[in-house]
């Protein structure tokens, strides 16, 4: 008798304590769910941060439901464009791991290929650096602690290592080829510099194409048109300052600190007199 009486409890317990769980998962759970959602939605107004973690979360999950992410699909556009406004990652990881209770670099390794993972660290790389300031009033605020890191001096001398496209935007989607024949408004190719020619003078801006995960430098120089080497045809172009974007590759191009580099590397630059016409744009004429 006495073991079915404890056998009688057991079954009672087990009874109240399922019923428990029924109660909390059905009543209880979706009422705490609902106020963090709400706590990070009003949390993500204040803070861009907790935003771009959401945003983040959102294209490695479109549906939103846990259960369907291995079958939901990554949106790597969405990602990549997220990525070009993170100046504070190490927020934004905070912030994903409280909503999503996960890694951010490790999901995004997992759902991103190796080039658009790379693509959306360099892109972070080359953004301004900035940092939460809160005020007296709790706001959130970002201030900037760093300028956008450049790969590369300015006043550094370019020369085209291998034929170079000279573009109006750090976008290498156009390349020229048979593929882009019909597609002639994504034109972005000003000019291309045959191998072993001088190209200019680095700015110091550079910038990172995530979609083609390609980084840019930004060139520039001034016409000298009085100069009695430069040809004929840019003479009526005398005092003018042209910029564009090239290929940062050192697969592409070549960068020297000193005209006597230049020169040593590349004597037909030196014959051709090209520095003397093409001079940096902060040269006074």
């Amino acid at each position: 008798m006495e073991l079915l009486n404890d056998r009688n409890k057991i079954i009672n317990l087990l009874i109240l304590s399922g019923g428990g769980y029924l109660f909390w998962r059905m009543a209880v759970k979706p009422q705490l769910d609902k106020q963090r959602r709400e706590q990070i939605q009003e949390a993500a107004q204040s803070d861009p941060t907790v935003a771009q973690a959401m945003q983040l979360q959102a294209a490695m999950n479109p549906s939103g439901l846990t259960w369907l992410r291995s079958t939901d699909g990554t949106d790597e556009d969405s990602i990549r464009n997220i990525a070009r406004n993170i100046t504070d990652l190490k927020s934004v990881q905070t912030a994903y791991f409280k909503i999503a209770g996960r890694s951010l670099l490790d999901d995004l390794r997992n759902e991103m290929s190796t080039t658009g993972y790379n693509g959306f660290i360099n892109q972070i790389n080359l953004n301004p650096r900035t940092q939460k300031v809160t005020d007296g009033k709790g706001n959130v605020n970002q201030q900037a602690t760093a300028p956008a890191a450049s790969i590369i001096t300015a006043g550094t001398l370019i020369v085209a290592k291998k034929n170079l496209h000279f573009r109006s935007s750090p976008d290498a989607s156009y390349s020229g080829g048979t593929r882009d024949i019909l597609d002639i408004g994504s034109n972005n190719i000003l000019n291309t510099y045959p191998a072993g020619n001088f190209v200019g003078y680095a700015t110091g801006r550079s910038a990172f194409d995530s979609k083609n995960n390609v980084k840019f430098i930004q060139v520039a120089y001034k016409v000298n048109g009085k100069h009695a080497n430069c040809p004929a045809l840019w003479r009526l172009k005398h005092k003018q300052v042209f910029s564009g974007w090239i290929s940062a590759s050192s697969d592409h191009t070549d960068k020297f600190r000193y005209y006597a580099e230049v020169f040593a590397s590349y004597p037909k630059i030196q014959a051709s007199k090209a520095t003397g016409w093409m001079v940096p744009p902060g040269t006074p004429m």
